[in-house]
């Protein structure tokens, strides 16, 4: 199991979300991914719950690409380690 701990900070900054509730209530900007979001009932905590969870995908994403990348580097350092030792045999 793997557990990874976020900061508020890292997932969404409140000053763009102030900006970015300021700007679609002023009717400039349009964000249509915010009205599937029904479990809160302002633009702002409709923004953070859409920016905490685009920002869990991408790092979530980051966090096993690196780990991928990880173990193909291990994978690759051990099969050179068998044909080393095979060649000494």
């Amino acid at each position: 199991m793997m557990k990874s701990f976020y900061k508020p900070i890292d997932l969404y900054s409140e000053e763009d979300i102030l900006k970015e509730a300021r700007d679609i209530m002023s009717g400039n900007v349009k964000k249509e991914e915010i009205n599937s979001i029904h479990e809160a009932n302002t633009i702002m905590g409709k923004l953070i719950l859409y920016y905490i969870r685009e920002n869990l995908y991408k790092r979530t994403k980051e966090n096993i690409q690196l780990l991928i990348d990880a173990n193909e580097i291990a994978r690759k350092s051990l099969s050179l380690k068998d044909v080393k030792g095979s060649l000494r045999k």
